[in-house]
Order: C-alpha cells, then sequence, then structure tokens
C-alpha cells in the first residue's frame, strides 16, 4: 500500500474543505463520520446518544436534500450551543493529551483542513479528516470526544490498548467511535489511534481517559464491504433505506403522502402486495361498519333504541318470554306460593336458578 499520508487533500480555509468532503471523482461519496450512522443509525431510546445522522439523513443528502436541509436546521437550532461547547472543549483536551503523553500533536502540511480518502484501500469514495495527528515513537491518529457520552462509555485509565475488537470491547469505547476510527486507519493507513475523552468525575474536575485502538486489516475490510454494499444499492441505486422511527424518515413519508408525484409509476412486485392488502382490509372494514349498522337498525326496528340484551352462550333449556322489556328477579318463595304450577314448570324447565340471595333469574331476550 502506498503511504495516503502523501496523498492527503490540503485546502486553506474551511468553506473549500466543506466542499471537498462532498465532492469526488468515483461517485456519491461518504465520510467516515457516517459509517457508525449507516450501521448503527441512532439509538432513539438511549438519551446519551444524541448524534443526528442516521441511515436515512444519509441517504436524503443525495435523494431528497430539501428535507434534509430542513431537518438539518432545526437539529442545528436546537444543538448550536452544544456544538460550539463541543469544539472548544476538543481543543482543550488534544492539549492536556499532548501534555499528559509528551507528544507533538500536528496537522500535516500545517493546516487543518486536510480530507483523505480510501483510495490506497480500495474505497475511492470514502472520505475523512482527522481531529489531529500526534508523532513520539510513532505517527498515530488522535480523535477527541468530549463529556456527552457519560462517565461508563469509556475505559477508566489512560492505559487502555484494542488490539484486535471484540463485543467485550464496546465497555472500552463505544462501538460508535470505535467504527470511526477503524475507517480512519483504513483510509490513511496508521497503524494505531489514541482516543482521549474528557470526563467530569465531580464539580470542576475533569477526568481524561485514554483508549489506544490497534490496526486490524480484517475488520477494516469488513466494515469497507458492508459500507459499499448500502452505498450501490441507497446512494448509487437511490432505494431509501428500511423505515425506521427517524425524524428524516418521517418527514419523507409525509410528504410521499401529502404530495405525491403526478406521474403514474408502475408499481414493484412488493408495493403491488401492499396496495391489494390495504384495498383488501379497507375493503373488510367497510363492510363489517354496513352489517353492524344493518343490525343496529333492526334492533332498534324491535325492540326500540333500548337493545342492550344480555347474550348468553351456554347452553340452556327453554326460556321464559315476558311482556316487559328487560330482567326480572323474583323470589322463589313467592313464586311458589303465588304460582305453584309456574314454579314448578319453570324449574323442570331449567329456566330457575338458585342464587346466593335465593333469587329467581328470568330471562327469555
Amino acid at each position: 500500500m502506498t503511504d495516503p499520508l502523501n496523498r492527503a487533500e490540503v485546502y486553506t480555509d474551511r468553506e473549500d474543505w466543506l466542499s471537498g468532503r462532498r465532492s469526488t471523482a468515483h461517485g456519491p461519496s461518504l465520510s467516515v463520520s457516517d459509517i457508525a450512522s449507516i450501521l448503527l443509525g441512532k439509538d432513539h431510546d438511549d438519551p446519551r446518544d444524541n448524534a443526528f445522522e442516521d441511515a436515512w439523513s444519509v441517504w436524503a443528502r443525495l435523494h431528497a436534500p430539501d428535507i434534509y436541509a430542513a431537518q438539518r436546521a432545526k437539529q442545528e437550532l436546537l444543538s448550536g450551543d452544544d456544538l460550539d461547547r463541543g469544539n472548544d472543549a476538543e481543543e482543550f483536551i488534544l492539549g492536556q493529551y499532548a501534555k499528559r503523553r509528551k507528544v507533538a500533536l500536528h496537522w500535516p502540511w500545517e493546516s487543518r483542513w486536510v480530507i483523505f480518502d480510501g483510495e490506497p484501500c480500495g474505497a475511492p469514495w470514502l472520505r475523512g479528516s482527522p481531529d489531529h495527528f500526534a508523532t513520539a515513537d510513532a505517527l498515530r491518529g488522535v480523535e477527541a470526544k468530549s463529556d456527552r457520552w457519560g462517565d461508563h462509555a469509556f475505559a477508566a485509565g489512560q492505559d487502555t490498548v484494542i488490539e484486535k475488537w471484540s463485543p467485550a470491547a464496546s465497555r472500552l469505547v463505544p462501538l460508535r467511535v470505535a467504527l470511526q476510527v477503524y475507517g480512519y486507519m483504513a483510509i490513511t493507513g496508521i497503524d494505531s489511534w489514541d482516543i482521549v475523552a474528557a470526563i467530569p468525575s465531580r464539580p470542576k474536575w475533569l477526568e481524561y481517559r485514554i483508549v489506544r485502538v490497534e490496526r486490524d486489516d480484517s475488520i477494516q475490510q469488513r466494515i469497507l464491504d458492508k459500507i459499499n454494499d448500502w452505498r450501490e444499492v441507497h446512494l448509487i441505486g437511490g432505494e431509501p433505506p428500511p423505515f425506521t422511527s427517524s425524524k428524516m424518515c418521517r418527514a419523507w413519508s409525509q410528504r410521499k403522502s401529502v404530495a405525491p408525484q403526478k406521474t403514474v409509476e408502475i408499481a414493484t412486485e412488493r408495493e403491488a402486495r401492499l396496495i391489494r392488502k390495504l384495498h383488501e382490509a379497507r375493503k373488510m372494514k367497510r363492510q363489517a361498519e354496513r352489517e353492524a349498522a344493518a343490525a343496529a337498525n333492526e334492533l332498534a326496528a324491535l325492540v326500540g333504541e333500548d337493545y342492550g340484551r344480555r347474550i348468553s352462550s351456554r347452553p340452556s333449556g327453554p326460556k321464559a318470554t315476558l311482556p316487559e322489556v328487560g330482567r326480572e328477579s323474583l323470589s322463589i318463595e313467592r313464586l311458589r306460593e303465588a304460582e305453584p304450577e309456574t314454579y314448578n314448570r319453570l324449574k323442570a324447565a331449567g329456566v330457575i336458578t338458585h342464587s346466593t340471595h335465593r333469587q329467581v333469574r328470568v330471562t327469555g331476550f
């Protein structure tokens, strides 16, 4: 592999740098930060996960730019102060890292506006701008993180090294951050990356935690393959990602329903199946509503509007029919004394049932 540090693009100001991150001669590009957005999305159940981007955001940047711009403006309005504080904190964190590790921090060619691409590793569409580089015994990258990750996100201390990623390593560094640094190592060719996080341990006190992630070519290649497959289908092919609960997905779905395209398109097999299912369900719902209305009308014609009767599914003998509407509870002793023949006939027919209060329940409607 050729030395990718000699192939980095250098920019003189931030505007040109931002434009350069989006431009590529190899079709739609992705940034290293997009890796976690695509593979992990956003954890909506975790209040610490304030990442804006998910797979829908990455897709909308190219295929629904108006929706992306609107949602991005809302996010920046809500988190503008947090972003400013985070940027300021990163400068301080990097300074403390250099002091504690006794290393020199620098940007190549004395410019912070540097972009690397993944052409040496077979992914020329992948681009990224590391936070910083450090030189001591070897050249390594440095990624600074502020306190939004919380106290338990990073390993305690400053001497943790992850030689090869495993599920247990997520207790040492968040997977979202690990994916980012593996992407940086893939496009730069650097063998290790230091992640330095500032964690508030008590008022007016910051604890610095440093985790070093070593290069792992097999894991990095698996990440690149997954991202490239996603890019081929969704960025180049234009197919929207699977539906999620994200705000970007909801905004796109609402626009599709409120302002459908005027042109006639042939539905795909999946779309046609869902359309038929929807029409059939609506048809069954309308039929059930019509049958319920007809039954209510017939009952109202027979017994009036008060047709709330009790329906029993238990088998029983013939039921007595009374001219009154509703139910009656009669004393067994009174019925036996006043109408012995009626009492014996109803008891033999199974109409009379004994309750704990010695009441006779007469039903028939």
